[in-house]
């Protein structure tokens, strides 16, 4: 019998980006600080979108633990403007 599971919902580094003002290079700087602080693989985070030269780039995929561990870092209505967005997506 087939089970079917619920999306695991994930937040970009371009979203966090975006709702923060913060250049992407600068989140997937803060990515990748992360991940080597807390012992976790970014490849296993990673992923892939075309920019609009229709070049390949990176983008790292949050969980909302590891979205909230980044944003941590940050100040409080940056924390805040994720914090709704989650509240958004789980709705």
């Amino acid at each position: 019998m087939n089970q079917l599971t619920a999306p695991v919902l994930t937040m970009s580094s371009r979203d966090i980006a975006e709702l923060t003002g913060k250049e992407h290079f600068n989140v997937k700087r803060d990515c990748l600080v992360m991940f080597d602080e807390l012992e976790l693989d970014a490849l296993k985070f990673e992923g892939i979108y075309f920019d609009s030269m229709n070049r390949q780039q990176t983008e790292y995929l949050l969980d909302e633990e590891l979205t909230m561990t980044l944003v941590t870092g940050y100040n409080i209505v940056l924390r805040n403007r994720v914090i709704k967005r989650w509240k958004e997506l789980e709705d």
